[in-house]
C-alpha cells in the first residue's frame, strides 16, 4: 500500500522505559506487516534518517528508529561492551513491535562504520526478514533512500517480504 505522494508523514519523537534505560524513538507509518528498523552509530542521533523515513514510509512500510542511551551505564566499558548495550536495546525496543503470535517482516539496515552492531542487533533477534548494512566511507554519510527503498520493493517484489 503505497501513500498518496501529497500525504505529509510526520515523525513523532516517542519515549519508552526498557529494562535498563529509557530511549527516545519513532515508530512512523501505518500499520504494516513489514516494520523497517533503522539503525545509526552509537554516537549518532536517529535524525540522521529523516529523510530516509520519509522516502520509506511514503513506500507503504512502517518505520523504527532510536537513539541509544547509556544514561545510567557504568562509565567503564569498552567500545564492545558499548556495541553489546545498543544491541540489546535495541532488540527489546523492536520485540515491543512484534505482536505476539503474529508473524511481522522485520527488516533491519544499519549505518555503522563497523558492521558489527547491525549483526549483534540480528543475533538477539529471533527472526527478521533482511539485513541491509551501509558501511560508510572516510566521508559520514546517510544512506541512499532511493537505493535502499528499491532494494526493499525486490525483496517484496520477489515474495521475501510483504508491506
Amino acid at each position: 500500500m503505497q501513500l498518496p505522494r501529497n500525504v505529509t508523514m510526520e515523525i513523532k519523537e516517542r519515549y519508552t522505559k526498557l529494562s535498563n534505560s529509557e530511549v527516545k524513538y519513532s515508530i512512523t507509518g501505518g500499520p504494516s506487516k513489514t516494520l523497517v528498523v533503522l539503525l545509526q552509530e552509537p554516537n549518532s542521533s536517529k535524525d540522521v534518517f529523516d529523510d530516509l523515513t520519509m522516502n520509506i514510509v511514503n513506500q507503504g512500510f512502517q518505520v523504527l528508529s532510536f537513539d541509544y542511551n547509556e544514561k545510567n551505564q557504568s562509565n567503564n566499558f569498552t567500545g564492545a561492551d558499548k556495541d553489546e548495550m545498543y544491541a540489546d536495546q535495541a532488540a527489546e525496543l523492536i520485540s515491543k513491535f512484534i505482536p505476539f503470535e503474529i508473524e511481522r517482516n522485520i527488516n533491519l539496515i544499519g549505518n555503522f562504520s563497523d558492521g558489527n552492531v547491525t549483526e549483534i542487533v540480528a543475533d538477539r533477534l529471533e527472526h527478521y526478514t533482511s539485513l541491509t548494512m551501509n558501511m560508510p566511507s572516510e566521508v559520514s554519510q546517510v544512506p541512499s533512500s532511493s537505493g535502499l527503498v528499491s532494494l526493499l520493493h525486490n525483496f517484496q517484489s520477489s515474495g521475501e517480504i510483504s508491506a
